[in-house]
């Protein structure tokens, strides 16, 4: 069963956000995870069927080591903030 989840992190001198992203993508690619989000600079909403064990196993390589990371579910019904119209519709997919 499809999860939501938002995965947070710390930046720091050694985080490439380029190659966090394209590890993102990667992930899409490879059906581990089925969409993803990312409005907001630190943090992305990923849709997938695996546990936030094996998500956390899946993003954790693409960090350097001692980087602060935040994987947790969200519940899309239950969100409200300030975004982009293009934002909600994909929050709301998922409501």
């Amino acid at each position: 069963m499809n999860k939501v989840y938002l995965i947070t992190y710390n930046t720091g001198p050694t985080f490439n956000r380029e190659a966090f992203h394209e590890h993102i993508k990667k992930l899409d690619a490879s059906k581990k995870i089925s969409d993803w989000w990312h409005y907001l600079n630190d943090a992305y909403l990923v849709v997938s069927n695996l546990t936030v064990n094996h998500l956390y196993e899946a993003i954790h390589p693409a960090l350097p080591e001692k980087q602060r990371l935040l994987i947790i579910e969200v519940k899309p019904s239950n969100s409200q903030g300030w975004l982009a119209k293009e934002a909600w519709e994909w929050i709301i997919k998922y409501h």
